[in-house]
């Protein structure tokens, strides 16, 4: 995962090196030099599992870091797998562990999204015999979990691309519906501020 901010190229995946020197699954490059920076914090905060997790995304705003890693446990070496996930947040000035949240899915999770003072992300069902396939789940950011302040929208479809704009979450996919609220077609724009109870004019298909 690649991610640019203040002049910096964010390097996120599954790594121990980068040109040579050692790294926790993240790196840093100046982009005015192309340089790899010396910037290294720890991000893994597993503590169950003996191998690294993947750093699969990550956030990066004027106070903070956000990291999504992922580790993907097999069950009695057979197909069948769970993924734990953990968002990390550190201090950005000085790398600090401030706090995260944990969770586990027998699927996948992505578009990690950070608005004001809310946490987006993306939770794909497969097969799950329920009604949705993709959940898009609002966090709190202080604390990181409560749940009287989580919530989510559900999609009868797929959501392949995400992105926030201008306070406007844009999703495109295989849907059709969302939250009871039928699209026309398989793209939507989504109006951050009305989430999670949407009216018919906030919804635009």
């Amino acid at each position: 995962h690649l991610v640019v901010y203040d002049n910096m190229l964010y390097v996120t995946g599954y790594f121990t090196a980068m040109e040579g020197e050692a790294r926790n699954r993240i790196a840093r490059f100046d982009l005015s030099t192309f340089q790899l920076n010396d910037w290294n914090p720890v991000v893994d905060y597993f503590t169950t599992f003996t191998s690294q997790p993947e750093v699969t995304e990550m956030v990066a705003t004027a106070n903070h870091f956000y990291f999504l890693l992922a580790k993907t446990v097999y069950q009695n070496g057979s197909s069948n797998s769970t993924t734990y996930y953990k968002i990390v947040k550190l201090n950005r000035i000085d790398n600090a562990f401030i706090e995260m949240i944990d969770f586990y899915t027998m699927n996948s999770a992505s578009y990690l999204t950070v608005w004001n003072d809310r946490i987006l992300l993306k939770e794909y069902y497969s097969n799950s015999g329920l009604p949705y396939s993709t959940l898009i789940h609002s966090f709190a950011d202080t604390p990181l979990y409560d749940e009287s302040t989580h919530f989510y929208l559900e999609f009868d479809g797929s959501v392949g691309y995400m992105t926030l704009v201008d306070d406007v979450l844009y999703l495109a996919g295989g849907f059709s519906e969302i939250s009871g609220h039928v699209c026309s077609a398989a793209w939507m724009s989504w109006p951050v501020t009305s989430m999670p109870k949407p009216t018919s004019t906030t919804v635009r298909a």
